[in-house]
């Protein structure tokens, strides 16, 4: 007999959890540099370009993917510069 490593009778999810969500937003290396420069401080476009190694198409992608998840906010300063921020 094939042992699964699920016990009998025991719930199986086959539905996304919180962290299974959560990986995969952020289990793409990119992303978490990005996440982890906010926290030190980096809050425009220009702050990751000018420290990390980094394309413009993939900063644009993972800074729209993580407003769009909603771990940083898009917010609109003086001058209409564009700013990320930690909600």
């Amino acid at each position: 007999m094939l042992d699964t490593g699920v016990a009998a009778g025991a719930a199986v999810l086959t539905e996304p959890n919180a962290i299974g969500a959560s990986l995969g937003l952020l289990g793409d290396e990119w992303t978490l540099v990005i996440v982890r420069s906010a926290f030190e401080g980096a809050c425009r476009y220009g702050d990751w370009k000018c420290t990390l190694p980094i394309s413009d198409a993939v900063l644009t992608a993972r800074l729209g993917t993580l407003v769009d998840a909603e771990v940083l906010a898009r917010v609109h300063g003086s001058g209409g510069a564009r700013r990320y921020s930690i909600p």
